[in-house]
């Protein structure tokens, strides 16, 4: 019997391909052979090949052979559409990813991925990314933990193409919390391009090629309102903005902190030490540093060489060098004392760290007012006028009243220490010559070195770096570390700008 044509009336209509029993076809081989397939068999080895499909996922075959390649999955729960990429169980190299491409755009336009919101009939709204038309590789990777409040996404780090996200605070106008600071562990490496931002910082156009750390003032010989390094002349007070804390090429824009922490450049300088120091009302409480052996400073009590103290003086001065420890060469002297009495007495305390101090111990010790030093019977400076004999008596820190034999002029004391302490108290009758030592220690004066709490000034010889020289007289912030390892330095940078 022939075969009836489909259209024929002796075939039913079915549309659910599932309720046909059977479906003849042709399977090439040797020998060729007639085969059936059910349309429920149909299906299945369509949409689940080999058992890689999975029931509510959309199947897709690889790009090679008859088998499916995986399925992902599209569901709907009555709220979300979901769709799960990559295959049933995963397995290596089986993960999710979602690579959507433009490989068939129109010259410079990119791939774009549109969230379409609200009700197309009543009115929609729609949310858009898309790619630059050029740029570098990126890959970001975001924080685990959920943010609090107010928090921001910030590049927390970055290794080739891989960018670390993570949750940072972005400070209101004026609000700048240092509350979690540890200054001692946020010195940044000026070798980087970039260093971490603590505290308010403005954006600028680079005139002239900025490296981080560098001091940066306003350029305003242009057009343009560009920043630039200092260089040349030592720039007005007022045209200092802050600290790069990152490089920024000729013509690009970067970050200058102009109010906060920040690692900052720092070069070493020369100090010139002073020729001369009286010790009075204006250089009480001071400390200067002394130069070396070839430019010592001449220590003299207020009235100079020429005039005697003056009375009812309660004055005191320290010197330090450099790390270098200090030596005193007493040239003369002459105060007011007695067998038994420290009338007027000008004594010295000593240190290694700046900040403990202990009564010198000099020598030789003497019970008479010449030739030696003394001891009082109060043992804290500025001590008291009535002297110690009680023992053991190898040594003291108030200097007799007049040279002598165990102690003549010109005698020299190394001391030992780095930072010395002088302490002059007279009463109100009779007043001497007084006195004139010079000073020095055993290092030059190329400082290296910078306290917690000191001024910092531009650099007299490199204008964008800092140190504590303040022969520029333009000031950038405060130094909170004494770390001036590498060329760099942590400050509180504010600079002046009603100067």
């Amino acid at each position: 019997m022939a075969n009836a044509k489909i259209s024929d009336a002796a075939f039913q209509a079915e549309d659910n391909v599932r309720l046909i029993s059977g479906i003849p076809g042709y399977k090439s081989g040797t020998p060729n052979t007639n085969v059936k397939i059910t349309g429920q068999e149909l299906v299945e080895s369509v949409i689940n090949s080999n058992g890689s499909g999975s029931q509510g996922r959309i199947a897709f075959y690889g790009a090679s052979g008859d088998n499916l390649g995986g399925s992902s999955g599209l569901t709907w729960d009555q709220n979300t559409d979901t769709l799960a990429l990559g295959v049933p169980g995963g397995g290596a190299g089986l993960n999710g990813v979602l690579n959507i491409r433009g490989n068939y755009i129109a010259s410079n336009e990119q791939p774009q991925i549109i969230f379409t919101g609200g009700n197309s009939v009543a009115g929609s709204f729609r949310f858009q990314v898309t790619t630059s038309t050029d740029g570098t590789d990126q890959t970001w990777i975001l924080p685990e933990e959920l943010p609090s409040a107010g928090q921001v996404l910030e590049a927390n780090a970055i290794s080739t193409n891989d960018v670390t996200l993570a949750w940072a605070n972005l400070p209101s106008a004026g609000d700048y919390d240092f509350s979690s600071l540890n200054i001692t562990n946020i010195k940044a490496d000026l070798s980087n391009s970039s260093q971490t931002q603590y505290g308010e910082a403005v954006i600028v156009k680079a005139s002239a090629t900025i490296n981080n750390g560098d001091v940066v003032i306003w350029d305003y010989s242009g057009a343009e309102v560009q920043a630039k390094p200092p260089s040349g002349s030592t720039p007005d007070q007022h045209e200092i903005i802050g600290i790069a804390i990152e490089d920024i090429a000729v013509g690009a824009t970067g970050k200058v902190l102009t109010y906060g922490y920040v690692t900052a450049k720092y070069a070493s300088y020369s100090i010139t030490p002073p020729a001369t120091l009286l010790l009075d009302g204006d250089s009480s409480g001071n400390t200067t540093i002394v130069g070396d052996i070839n430019s010592p400073t001449s220590f003299q009590d207020q009235g100079g060489t020429g005039n005697p103290y003056s009375s009812n003086s309660n004055y005191t001065h320290t010197f330090y060098n450099n790390e270098g420890n200090i030596s005193m060469k007493f040239i003369d002297w002459s105060t007011e004392q007695g067998s038994a009495s420290l009338w007027d007495r000008l004594g010295f305390t000593v240190s290694n760290d700046g900040v403990n101090y202990d009564n010198a111990e000099f020598t030789p010790w003497t019970s008479g007012s010449s030739g030696g030093w003394r001891t009082s019977t109060e043992p804290d400076a500025p001590w008291g006028e009535t002297e110690s004999t009680a023992g053991p008596n190898n040594s003291g820190y108030i200097l007799a009243e007049s040279p002598g034999t165990g102690f003549p002029v010109n005698s020299v004391i190394n001391t030992g220490y780095k930072y010395v302490r002088a302490y002059f108290v007279t009463d109100g009758s009779t007043q001497q010559a007084g006195w004139e030592i010079e000073v020095y220690g055993s290092n030059d004066l190329v400082n290296d070195s910078v306290v917690a709490g000191q001024s910092a000034y531009i650099n007299l010889s490199d204008l964008a770096a800092t140190n504590a020289d303040t022969s520029t007289g333009r000031t950038l912030g405060t130094f909170v570390g004494s770390d001036v390892t590498n060329g760099a330095v942590v400050m509180f940078v504010a600079p002046d700008r009603f100067r």
